[in-house]
């Protein structure tokens, strides 16, 4: 089933920043939500995967949401492979540690995230997101910190992780939709409009 955005609207007090959003997002495909600063993408994936709800409109064939956010959320004293492990579940060390070595050196796999680098913490927060279950992926600004070859082995890992689920994700390259293979949606200021 597509994922579809319907008439949503939100607003905060007086000021509206989703302003009767329509798209349509292919089941199993990849679209990149596109747009400038401020037009509310970060609003619209909250609104995704339910951690706010539009004042009009509906989404409908969400499904199990995974997600990274535009912020690390990792815990800060535990290492790579813990965070990973979280959503995994005990006995699963080694598939945290292979998936985690396809992104990162092996040297860096244990220590706290806390002493890694942005780039190396986004790629943690990616990989835990690629290993949870669910039906649809949120990737918000996920290569943020990464020179272009980090970049290019992370599209590649998305590609190949993703298994056929609904994948969104937000950037402002156009370059990075062209090597994801995917569609893009350009949120503006009055809607949203699906092109090829």
């Amino acid at each position: 089933m597509s994922l579809i955005i319907e008439g949503v609207t939100k607003r905060f007090g007086d000021k509206t920043v989703l302003d009767n959003i329509n798209a349509v997002f292919d089941e199993a495909g990849i679209t990149c939500v596109m747009g400038e600063s401020g037009v509310g993408k970060t609003t619209l994936m909250r609104i995704l995967m339910g951690l706010e709800k539009p004042d009009e409109g509906r989404v409908a064939g969400i499904g199990s949401v995974s997600a990274v956010f535009q912020e690390d959320r990792l815990i800060e004293d535990i290492s790579a492979v813990e965070n990973v492990m979280l959503v995994l579940g005990r006995g699963v060390r080694e598939l945290a540690e292979s998936e985690l070595e396809f992104l990162l050196d092996a040297s860096s796999l244990y220590q706290a995230v806390s002493e890694l680098s942005g780039g190396m913490r986004r790629r943690v927060c990616l990989v835990r997101a690629m290993l949870k279950e669910s039906d649809t992926l949120i990737l918000d600004e996920p290569f943020t910190g990464m020179d272009e070859a980090t970049k290019a082995r992370v599209i590649e890992y998305i590609k190949t992780r993703r298994h056929d689920r609904t994948c969104v994700v937000v950037t402002h390259q156009r370059e990075d939709a062209a090597a994801l293979g995917a569609r893009i949606c350009l949120l503006t200021r009055a809607e949203a409009v699906a092109t090829i």
